[in-house]
């Protein structure tokens, strides 16, 4: 259908095409130009066969890539030209700007100069709040040191009265009572566990003593010594026994166990009142040292009433000053990724104008020293004029291979027609050949009989008288 409308001209059909022709005549004029010089001639295979036609054919094919080559490169120029044209119209406007920049700084500062006093005296007055403010603080310290001690005060006056509570309640009676009953304390460790303790060290030193007599004791004496005890130790039972059997009771026997047992209380009792002693001296040296301690420390006091309003307001004052400085880093931060991206886009912009100069400086260097933008039509001309004179001189060629292949088509087929013909006569020749060996083989066959029968013959007549 719509081959038929354009052929018709059906101005459904054709009024888009003109639109987008001459909307897009730049790219058209473009392609036009290119494939003038870029639509390759198509040559049968039969005739590349050829060296000479394939010769002119790939010098054809390399002037073709060398056009592309050099429109690439044009094209190229074209476009780091106009890159470089804009960029420096936009280094020209930064270097206005900045000259603009200059002389407002210098504006400022002409402005400013009759101003350095106030400046001067703004510092002065900024020297002057730093002061006040530490004043400030040294005034909130001591009185914080202030309040620490009051309350220290308090805490030592309750101490002294509890203490002369304490001294008004002790009465001579309570004294004489605690002494006796330290006095009893005393004289029972005296006579039940001392004379024990120091019978037992006797004892000790007796044996010690004994042992030391023994210059030394071989392991036969040892065993004597063994042998001994046991021998003791069995006497001593055999008495615990005979006594047992006695059948005489005896009435002391009870008094003299609970005597032992209440021995055994007071014993362990005393022991319970030494480690309970000894415990209490290391608790009093353990208290005493945390005194020291606590009068070297200060102790921190939950603030009340007024304290706990400064402690308060402070607080407020601290609170404001940190959202303060936490804007003010924000408000950095956000500057510093501004900067840092205006940076990054400076470095690509400069990265560019650098790859823009390499790629100027090779299209310089690959381009003749004659070409210019005046002889780039020429040039392109001279090559279009190559192009044909080559073609001109392939059409020749061309036209000769085809009547040289139409020639090897002419003895291709005589070829194989005398192929065909030598066949038959081969074919009729093996016939022959076949039919007379045929033939032979018969005959001998017949031959072999003959002389055969002959023979029978012969015999025959030889035995016959």
């Amino acid at each position: 259908m719509d081959r038929q409308g354009l052929v018709h001209g059906d101005s459904d059909i054709i009024h888009p095409i003109f639109t987008w022709l001459l909307s897009h005549i730049d790219v058209v004029q473009k392609r036009a130009y290119l494939s003038r010089f870029l639509v390759k001639i198509e040559v049968p295979s039969e005739y590349l066969s050829d060296p000479e036609v394939f010769a002119f054919y790939e010098q054809y094919m390399t002037l073709i890539d060398r056009f592309k080559t050099v429109h690439k490169e044009r094209e190229i120029g074209k476009k780091n030209y106009e890159n470089a044209s804009e960029l420096t119209t936009d280094l020209k406007t930064m270097e206005k700007e900045k000259e603009a920049v200059i002389i407002r700084i210098e504006k400022m500062r002409m402005k400013a100069e009759t101003g350095i006093h106030l400046l001067n005296v703004a510092r002065a007055l900024r020297i002057e709040k730093d002061k006040e403010r530490d004043l400030v603080l040294q005034e909130e310290q001591e009185k914080e040191i202030i309040s620490r001690l009051q309350s220290n005060l308090q805490r030592l006056e309750r101490e002294l009265q509890t203490l002369k509570k304490d001294e008004n309640e002790i009465t001579v009676q309570t004294l004489l009572q605690h002494l006796s009953e330290v006095i009893t304390v005393q004289t029972v460790v005296m006579n039940e566990k001392l004379p024990a303790e120091i019978h037992a060290q006797t004892n000790r030193i007796k044996a010690l003593n004994t042992v030391k007599q023994y210059s030394y004791l071989n392991p036969d004496q040892i065993t004597g010594l063994r042998n001994n005890l046991d021998s003791i130790a069995k006497e001593i039972q055999n008495l615990i026994e005979l006594k047992i059997t006695k059948n005489n009771i005896d009435k002391i026997e009870p008094f003299r166990q609970q005597a032992a047992a209440v021995a055994n209380i007071k014993r362990n009792v005393l022991e319970k009142l030494e480690k309970t002693a000894n415990s209490l001296q290391e608790l009093q040296t353990k208290l005493e040292e945390k005194r020291e301690l606590s009068k070297l420390i200060v102790e921190d006091i939950i603030p009340k009433g007024e304290d706990l309003k400064k402690y308060i307001n402070r607080l407020k004052t601290r609170g404001t000053l940190y959202k303060h400085c936490k804007s003010e880093l924000t408000w950095f931060n956000a500057e510093n990724s501004i900067l840092y991206r205006t940076a990054a886009i400076l470095e690509n912009q400069y990265n560019q104008c650098n790859q823009a100069k390499e790629r100027l400086e090779t299209v310089k260097k690959n381009t003749p020293n004659n070409f210019t933008e005046e002889n780039a039509s020429s040039m392109n001309l001279q090559l279009c004029r190559d192009i044909s004179t080559f073609k001109a001189k392939l059409i020749p060629l061309i036209n000769e291979v085809q009547t040289l292949r139409e020639k090897y088509h002419e003895f291709e087929q005589q070829q194989e027609k005398t192929k065909k013909a030598q066949d038959q006569v081969k074919s009729s020749m093996n016939i022959l050949i076949n039919n007379l060996q045929s033939e032979l083989e018969s005959k001998k066959t017949k031959l072999t009989k003959v002389i055969n029968i002959m023979s029978i013959v012969l015999d025959i007549f030889i035995l016959l008288p």
